[in-house]
């Protein structure tokens, strides 16, 4: 048999009726994905990663892409459906709707995660030693490799965080608005550390540390509870400082101070309410 070029072996895969598929032909990529819609899923998925498919750009026709997997609408519609669930695709409603590429984000990742860690009946105190040692190592990169944007975005949340403390702390509000300022300064020291893979692995918690920050206000703005002022001014000083660190590129610095700092938080915590309980992501 003449295989044009091409070993003999690699060319023949044989159907069911003993035709040669030829290797990149359309009757072979039917052949692949046989499983069904998992496969379906997965070959638009790598298409959407890797850019062939652009975010925000419609997936092809829904009769093409029939044609080209050579399957059934329904089979078609799973596959669609975890791409949903991936977040890789949005399906719009309307005559002109249909299947739009997204890039990937860690919302999903979150979310998932955060699940995960309730149903396996992670503790608080898990949730905070995770964190007293996953960031002291982002300060540490953060210090050396920050931009001059990323430092002023710090400073400006110090600044944000000091307004509100001037203002006065006084109630339930206040205290969530402080709260929410100090979660931002957090996911500004992870997101400019200059470690994708560090930077991602935060941004993975944060349903989990989110639900966390809220159950921390519940508990400090209950009927009788003074708020922890004392607390809150420290903790202003401690993020003033590594800033402080991070305009002077002490990375080592960075890291022992922030370590300090979220061994401070951890205690604090300790003090306040029990944090051997699971986390909860509902309320």
């Amino acid at each position: 048999m003449d295989c044009q070029g091409i070993s003999c072996g690699a060319a023949r895969e044989v159907n069911g009726g003993g035709a040669v598929v030829w290797p990149g032909s359309a009757a072979a990529e039917r052949l692949r994905i046989r499983g069904g819609p998992e496969q379906i899923a997965g070959i638009l998925r790598a298409e959407i990663v890797r850019g062939e498919i652009m975010s925000g750009a419609m997936l092809p026709p829904v009769t093409e892409l029939m044609e080209r997997f050579a399957v059934s609408r329904p089979t078609l519609g799973a596959a669609f459906r975890i791409l949903e669930a991936d977040g890789l695709v949005t399906v719009l409603p309307g005559r002109n709707g249909g299947p739009q590429a997204r890039l990937p984000d860690l919302v999903v990742a979150s979310r998932h995660v955060g699940l995960y860690l309730q149903v396996q009946e992670t503790s608080v105190e898990d949730l905070l030693e995770a964190q007293a040692e996953s960031e002291p190592i982002c300060a540490r990169y953060l210090a050396k490799r920050c931009s001059v944007a990323g430092l002023s975005e710090l400073r400006r949340c110090v600044d944000d965080q000091r307004a509100i403390v001037a203002a006065g702390i006084r109630t339930g509000a206040d205290f969530a608005k402080w709260v929410s300022c100090v979660a931002e300064f957090h996911a500004l020291l992870c997101s400019n550390c200059g470690n994708k893979t560090l930077a991602a692995q935060a941004g993975a918690l944060r349903d989990v540390l989110d639900a966390h920050r809220r159950i921390g206000i519940r508990e400090h703005t209950r009927p009788g509870v003074d708020l922890p002022l004392d607390f809150i001014d420290q903790a202003l000083g401690y993020h003033d400082r590594l800033t402080e660190l991070v305009s002077a590129r002490d990375g080592e610095g960075a890291e022992r101070h922030w370590r300090e700092y979220l061994e401070f938080v951890t205690t604090a915590e300790d003090r306040s309410r029990d944090i051997s309980v699971t986390i909860s992501l509902f309320e």
